[in-house]
């Protein structure tokens, strides 16, 4: 069962990643850069918002041993009457945020995106439960059309007509609104019920939890956005927000996929401390191993990344995306992390850890930003590198990992990265004959390494690996 949930989760979230992608560089190419800035700015009041949209109960959907269909149904109520409250919140205070940043032009974009929090939150819960009954097969598809129709079509269809930051906004719009109608026949448990809080005041008491640990999460992963688009122009936040999301794409695939399957398969197995840790550590090493020197490949190729997706317009995006890819293995180390911490119920450490990543990033803009604009993605790879640190340590505390385990988890990466980096130093700076056909070399090394010797470098066979995730133990 373990093994079909993976195949369809990762399967179909590399295809939603390739379309994703696809779609960035057909729409990066319709609309300018100032005009993403702007959206970007728009997203960022959006996205701080939905952090309290349905107050944390899709998880905590998802991590209830015990569901019974009277606590679905009231959790759906509850969050739609919730998410009116939080769009009229919304609404009230979008105004006063445009004019901090001097663009109350935008206010007409800005109250038709209030649509999406009743959608978005109704299609998240309605969601939750598919996940929860490990039906990943159902969740991908509808994803997989939600994101080609909904994001897709509907904003490059819109670019092309000449709609500029209109074919942001409503392709925004559409993809949760595909999503929800996708899950129609679930809404219907909505109606005919008397509501009853004492049946969710459990999940509600989780739920705030984890909106509080995604708050200050927010803070870090969106507080970026907004003190660069108070401090810098705004084709310069565009540029940031792209070289960005392309950064975030790869751990944001790989975590999603981990964190749909493994979190309710670790929630029925929150009190087997030995299953997670067996699972968590062989995921955090394939992962440092693969992901550290593919990080250090990207950052040599950055030129190359940023024009095949965005085009010649982005060239500002270059040197933000160079630098924010060395933290791809720690923001994907992150990822994982609290799939683990959230189904063991270590969310209320979480929260400190986030507060102190978003501490971070908040200052160190606040400080460092007279140094320019490329000081901002040095300051979130370092808080990054901090919160995945933090969030190892308590992991480490929780399911008693060692101290040998923990550093072998980190070993491997880390030699094959130094490897590449002398490779790289000597044709690059000694020889002086280095062109971007050497990284083909480079990739080359190093997969040969992985494939050739992986009990040596990994300490377990791919096979160990595979049989492992697929619950047949193994150690």
């Amino acid at each position: 069962m373990l093994k079909k949930s993976i195949s369809w989760v990762a399967g179909g979230n590399v295809v939603r990643a390739f379309l994703q992608i696809f779609f960035i560089a057909i729409i990066s190419r319709l609309v300018t850069p100032e005009e993403f800035g702007k959206f970007a700015l728009l997203l960022v009041i959006i996205n701080f918002t939905n952090i309290f949209n349905q107050l944390g109960l899709a998880p905590a959907i998802i991590q209830k041993k015990d569901l019974s269909t009277s606590e679905l149904s009231n959790s759906l109520v509850f969050s739609l009457f919730f998410s009116f409250g939080v769009a009229v919140i919304y609404l009230i205070i979008v105004p006063y945020y445009l004019v901090f940043f001097g663009q109350s032009t935008l206010l007409l974009y800005a109250d038709i995106l209030a649509v999406f929090f009743p959608v978005s939150s109704l299609s998240l819960l309605l969601e939750s439960e598919y996940k929860r009954n490990l039906n990943f097969k159902s969740v991908i598809q509808k994803n997989l059309i939600a994101t080609t129709l909904g994001y897709g079509l509907v904003t490059i269809l819109l670019g092309y007509l000449g709609f500029g930051i209109w074919a942001l906004v409503i392709g925004f719009l559409a993809q949760p609104t595909v999503l929800l109608l996708s899950y129609s026949k679930r809404l219907k448990i909505i109606f005919n019920i008397k509501f009853r809080y004492h049946l969710i005041q459990p999940l509600v008491s989780f739920g705030i939890k984890n909106t509080f640990s995604n708050l200050f999460n927010f803070l870090g992963e969106e507080g970026d956005k907004f003190l660069f688009g108070k401090f810098f122009a705004v084709d310069l936040l565009g540029a940031y927000t792209r070289s960005f999301q392309l950064y975030t794409y790869p751990s944001r695939f790989l975590g999603l996929t981990y964190d749909t399957v493994f979190f309710p398969y670790f929630s029925r197995n929150q009190d087997n401390n030995n299953y997670i840790k067996q699972h968590y550590l062989v995921i955090i090493k394939l992962s440092f191993t693969i992901l550290l020197p593919v990080s250090f490949l990207l950052m040599i190729n950055s030129h190359i990344i940023i024009n095949l997706f965005l085009g010649n317009q982005w060239h500002n995006a270059i040197p933000l995306f160079s630098i924010l890819i060395l933290g791809l293995a720690f923001r994907f180390g992150v990822k994982i992390s609290k799939s683990v911490i959230k189904a063991t119920n270590l969310v209320s450490f979480l929260i400190y850890i986030q507060l102190i990543y978003a501490i971070i990033i908040i200052v160190g803009i606040i400080t460092f930003n007279n140094l320019g604009y490329l000081s901002t993605p040095y300051i979130v790879v370092s808080a990054t590198i901090v919160n995945f640190i933090l969030v190892f340590l308590l992991i480490v505390d929780k399911l008693e990992i060692s101290l040998y385990e923990s550093i072998v988890s980190f070993l491997p990466g880390v030699l094959i990265l130094f490897l590449l980096i002398i490779l790289h130093t000597i044709f690059n700076y000694l020889l002086k004959i280095y062109t971007p056909l050497f990284s083909l070399f480079y990739f080359s090394v190093f997969f040969l390494v992985i494939l050739t010797t992986p009990s040596f470098f990994l300490g377990f066979s791919i096979k160990d690996a595979r049989n492992l995730l697929t619950n047949q133990q193994i150690f």
